[in-house]
């Protein structure tokens, strides 16, 4: 159970809809490989949406990403999305 839903995370970012499958995928751990498997694309079109959600998330690493949406940006290390989270949580 991811501290925040994949959902609300996806709304928050803008992210598309193919994105928010890429981050579904993050969180059950899968490679570039499975992840190009499992939703019938090439690897190249998996590194280039895993890019696309760190670069609009702000997220330094897959697992960067990750952390904050399994354990919240209180126990997450201090990064570049738990400032983007911050901001977005306090102006909602």
């Amino acid at each position: 159970q991811a501290a925040v839903g994949v959902e609300e995370f996806a709304e928050r970012y803008r992210l598309s809809r193919r994105e928010k499958q890429i981050v579904e995928q993050l969180l059950h751990g899968r490679t570039t490989e499975a992840m190009a498997a499992a939703l019938g694309l090439r690897e190249s079109s998996v590194r280039r949406y895993v890019n696309s959600v760190l670069q609009k998330t702000g997220a330094g690493s897959r697992l960067g990403l990750v952390t904050v949406l399994m354990f919240g940006e209180e126990k997450a290390p201090e990064c570049a999305i738990q400032k983007k989270l911050r901001g977005s949580l306090t102006s909602s």
